[in-house]
């Protein structure tokens, strides 16, 4: 245990405390934006071992090498390395995993396999984690807003980044959600995703 403990801190807690960044905030950060913040590579961090782990065991070298052996960079280069399906399609189903992977063994034998993080299984990981010589987190970070009947929510997203919403519905009860950009329909790059944790 004690060198776990001690290969943990020297070569993962670093992303785990930048993922945490990107946690916290998902509406605010992205895999892939212009800068060089905490929270932006935490996010990639989480993105790139998503779109490791889906190449397979055998998969993931190569992944990783044709990424760093490549004439081009950013998301040219990560749709020209991903080949099958879409880098677009790669991002929507991590920011799925993000809330859904390990949720729950009942809901992750339901879980398709393209929303699993094969990786690590961060909501038992965080929990325990302390930052600074803090107190243990205690929760799984990822900040979800709650949804209220009838009361409509703002927010601004930018390129990448992901808004995560709870609601509950009671038994054989219905639910509508509406969403609107400016009063107009939402751009068409705009995905949601239902998912169903209970």
């Amino acid at each position: 245990a004690t060198a776990r403990s001690d290969l943990f801190r020297n070569y993962a807690s670093q992303n785990f405390s930048r993922c945490y960044q990107f946690l916290v905030n998902p509406e605010g950060n992205s895999p892939y934006a212009p800068n060089d913040s905490l929270a932006t590579r935490g996010a990639i961090w989480t993105f790139l071992r998503f779109a490791a782990g889906r190449q397979g065991a055998s998969g993931e070298a190569p992944f990783f090498r044709a990424l760093v052996n490549s004439a081009t960079r950013g998301v040219a280069n990560l749709q020209g390395v991903l080949g099958t399906g879409t880098f677009a399609d790669y991002l929507q189903d991590w920011a799925v995993s993000v809330v859904a992977d390990d949720f729950s063994a009942a809901q992750g034998a339901l879980l398709a396999p393209r929303y699993q993080m094969p990786a690590w299984n961060f909501r038992s990981i965080y929990p325990a984690l302390r930052f600074g010589g803090g107190a243990a987190l205690g929760v799984y970070p990822l900040n979800a807003r709650g949804l209220q009947s009838n009361a409509p929510v703002r927010l601004s997203l930018a390129g990448g980044t992901s808004a995560y919403f709870r609601f509950g519905v009671p038994a054989g009860g219905t639910a509508v959600l509406r969403g609107s950009s400016n009063g107009a329909l939402p751009p068409t790059a705009l995905r949601m995703v239902v998912t169903r944790l209970r």
